[in-house]
């Protein structure tokens, strides 16, 4: 990553068949993404960054604020990942803000060197570290939080949560709360995360749904054989309310 950066990131992915890694960098407030076909750990390797003291881009907030490089529009963010269609998902903690923590979606625009804020769901409080925002094979956003501070007066007390919410108008699909020991008078505050906390939250569905599939028996240079197998993955069940588990392919040895 480079001296500019240094040992900062909360979440590495790779992207583009590996030769691009994202890293969200919590400490700088910074969304990177790196050029894995060089091997030197000098700024060279930084295709860009968005965000914070070290952003390469202007930011438009979602009221189309404008913001010139160097700003930032999350603070202490929690795994940054792209999901594809230039958008980045992200947990915005809104680190030692006063304010409430959110689920974020940014657009990246490379050709115009610009991030924008598109998208927002803002928690019912503050989650100083760990929480996830992810999409939805459905196109819903899948997150994970928990709060800082638990008050006695609430009519609901939990430790943490997990959630999917629509991107349009951010309805409430379902949530899951679970309950520790709660707070029996006034605030009582979780700094170091007491009682039950979240990282990330995922999800499974079951069964795996394959619309269509291909299997190739390859054999490599000098080298044994081995299954490649190629697979176009797509969740009938939102999209036409299909079921089908139907498997179909063939193998061919070379």
């Amino acid at each position: 990553m480079g001296q500019h950066h240094g040992r900062i990131g909360d979440a590495l992915q790779l992207v583009e068949e590996d030769g691009y890694a994202v890293v969200s960098s919590r400490l700088t407030d910074g969304i990177i993404k790196i050029d894995t076909s060089k091997s030197d750990t000098n700024e060279a390797n930084v295709v860009w960054t968005v965000g914070g003291m070290n952003g390469d881009y202007v930011l438009y907030d979602l009221d189309g604020t404008k913001y010139h490089a160097g700003h930032s529009l999350w603070v202490g963010q929690h795994n940054a990942e792209y999901f594809g269609d230039d958008e980045y998902m992200m947990f915005d903690n809104q680190y030692e803000q006063g304010g409430v923590s959110r689920m974020l979606i940014v657009e990246v625009d490379e050709s115009a060197k610009t991030a924008t804020l598109v998208w927002e769901h803002n928690l019912t409080s503050y989650t100083p570290h760990f929480g996830d925002c992810d999409r939805l094979p459905n196109g819903n956003l899948l997150g994970s939080w928990w709060p800082q501070k638990i008050e006695a007066s609430s009519d609901f007390q939990f430790d943490t949560q997990a959630l999917e919410v629509t991107r349009s108008g951010s309805a409430l699909a379902w949530q899951v709360s679970v309950v520790g020991k709660g707070c029996a008078s006034g605030k009582c505050e979780r700094s170091s995360g007491q009682g039950w906390t979240t990282y990330s939250a995922e999800r499974f569905y079951s069964p795996a749904v394959m619309a269509a599939a291909r299997a190739q028996l390859m054999k490599e240079h000098g080298g044994g054989t081995a299954w490649v197998v190629r697979a176009e993955v797509l969740e009938h069940r939102f999209r036409n309310g299909d079921d089908a588990q139907a498997f179909e392919g063939q193998a061919t040895a070379q």
